[in-house]
């Protein structure tokens, strides 16, 4: 009696994976690689020794790189190449999603959150981007998913799953440890006592074989509370109102992060009645957010860590416990808040697929190009600029490129004579260098205008983040008054 519904289930499922590909897919090479995506280009067209020994190496684990590594071996260093991975990860975190809340919440809800998760714009935007945001998320959900299952019946198969998954997520993100605290709160508070003890040798398992990374960035972070080095040092301490700001991130759009708030208390203390029914699902959810954002958010009182995307394994028990609420509420009802909540999910899906959501270098890049001529000399700001502009701007290395750190190497980098070009990405925090900048060139130069790319695209106004990029041709004056450093 039950094949029929379970055929429809699985055709269910099938749909909605597949929508969540095709919006995956769709416009996924539209758009520049910007910084972070640039550095990973270079960090994995490095080989091995780049990935595993450079700077980046103590706060990156090795298990994305070295995924890369192998896989642009087969299919090349392009957009679309470079994000492919992303998307797969992406849809597989849909259905591990639905996995898992099937488990602990039933079919009707899972469905609901894995439809929200497949055209959520904050789960889109990084199954877009050529970095290991969705590779975390998916082994993490897994692991989750192996756990509880580890937890309703002990068995090898359920044991190596855990230990898999869990050692693919440890060895992808330095947030690994708060994913183990995630497991010690569920066994906590989900597990009788007298069954703790079945739970230590698979955990033993995992502590040794992540002793390699656990004392990498254990390092790392001693490193950054001491300032000897600045380790995420564009990150600020969070305050009371940041989960309120991160809801705005998850949902891009305040008023669709409202409604989601609302859908998610509301829910929850107008059927609180039913919540001992479905207590593995709410612990795990509580568990969850507790280990990946609560934790994260009590250290960073102490040395900032806590950072949006750090956090995306907290939109699967937000969306799990909108998509129970969903699931309780009765026609018509039900229908009111889904056709809200996919009306408000539609506006920054509109702007995130029509305007610019990255930084634009590619099109910099094409404007630049046909200007240059040999002998031309390039300085390059911020320090880690020269990544996008060299990928799209091949021959960069045939000029002499200057990179400086602060206006005394501004200053000192600036040649004698001919045609100097300065590229410039406007991340805030390097806005007073820039100006700085400008100052000397105005100086010692006689400058065009500034190609300003924010001049020339629409932005997406709900966008993570993207910095513009400027380039101003200057012609050095053959007698120029001195600089002197102050």
């Amino acid at each position: 009696m039950n094949k029929p519904n379970t055929l429809n289930g699985q055709r269910a499922v099938s749909i909605v994976l597949l929508g969540a590909l095709f919006v995956r897919l769709y416009t996924l090479g539209s758009e520049s690689f910007w910084l972070d995506e640039a550095i990973v280009w270079d960090r994995v067209r490095g080989g091995p020794m780049k990935f595993f020994f450079d700077w980046d190496a103590d706060t990156q684990g090795p298990v994305y790189p070295v995924l890369m590594w192998i896989w642009c071996k087969l299919f090349g260093f392009s957009e679309i190449s470079m994000r492919m991975p992303s998307v797969i990860f992406g849809v597989l975190s849909v259905h591990a999603l639905y996995l898992l809340g099937k488990r602990v919440f039933g079919h009707a809800a899972a469905m609901w959150a894995s439809v929200f998760a497949a055209v959520n714009p904050f789960l889109l935007y990084y199954s877009q981007e050529a970095r290991p945001y969705t590779l975390w998320l998916w082994s993490s959900l897994l692991a989750v998913w192996f756990l509880t299952r580890l937890m309703e019946q002990h068995s090898k198969r359920n044991e190596v799953g855990w230990i898999s998954f869990t050692l693919i997520s440890l060895y992808t993100h330095p947030y690994g440890p708060f994913l183990l605290a995630v497991f010690v709160i569920m066994v906590l508070m989900l597990q009788p006592k007298d069954d703790w003890k079945r739970f230590f040798k698979p955990a033993l398992i995992i502590g040794i074989a992540y002793l390699p990374e656990a004392f990498i960035f254990l390092d790392t972070f001693i490193g950054k509370v001491e300032n000897k080095w600045s380790v995420a040092a564009w990150i600020n301490r969070p305050g009371l109102m940041t989960p309120w700001v991160y809801m705005k991130y998850y949902f891009s759009w305040y008023i669709l992060a409202a409604l989601a708030s609302a859908l998610l208390v509301g829910g929850v203390l107008f059927y609180r009645d039913r919540l001992k029914n479905f207590r593995l699902g709410f612990g795990i959810c509580i568990a969850i957010a507790t280990g990946t954002f609560v934790l994260p958010w009590l250290v960073s009182q102490v040395t900032p860590i806590l950072w949006m995307r750090y956090t995306i394994t907290v939109v699967a028990p937000i969306l799990l416990v909108i998509g129970w609420v969903i699931a309780q509420t009765k026609k018509p009802l039900q229908i009111v808040a889904v056709g809200l909540f996919s009306l408000g999910t539609t506006v920054p899906l509109y702007h995130y697929y029509l305007e610019t959501d990255k930084d634009p270098w590619r099109q910099a890049v094409e404007w630049l190009t046909p200007q240059v001529s040999v002998g031309d000399k390039f300085i390059v700001h911020p320090l880690r600029a020269p990544k996008p502009f060299e990928y799209y701007f091949h021959d960069l290395y045939q000029h002499q490129v200057a990179v400086p750190f602060d206006t005394t190497e501004f200053a000192e980098s600036l040649p004698d004579s001919g045609t100097v070009w300065f590229v410039a990405a406007t991340y805030s925090q390097s806005k007073p260098m820039r100006d700085a900048s400008y100052a000397l060139l105005n100086r010692s130069c006689d400058c065009d205008s500034t190609y300003k790319t924010a001049d020339l695209y629409f932005k997406n106004p709900y966008r993570i983040f993207s910095a513009d990029v400027e380039i101003t041709r200057c012609v050095v004056r053959q007698y120029s008054a001195p600089w002197t450093p102050h």
